[in-house]
């Protein structure tokens, strides 16, 4: 079962989720398609070891400008 018990959604004002309480030194960037064609950059904290705090960003897209405009 995941340990994720509850979302907050930092940036409201989108469809992303960013989650800067959870950036470590050693990061892990992914991108994946949605069954309806979306495709979203997956940002994790890899020392979390894909547990609760592994989720640092979800972004829509995928250029690098995106992802770094949510990050910083």
């Amino acid at each position: 079962m995941s340990e994720f018990g509850e979302w907050v959604k930092e940036h409201s004002d989108d469809n992303n989720l960013v989650f800067p309480e959870n950036i470590s030194k050693s990061i892990g960037i992914d991108e994946t398609f949605l069954s309806n064609g979306e495709l979203y950059t997956i940002v994790t904290n890899k020392l979390a070891d894909s547990k609760q705090g592994s989720l640092i960003a979800l972004v829509e897209g995928m250029k690098s400008e995106d992802v770094i405009k949510d990050l910083i």
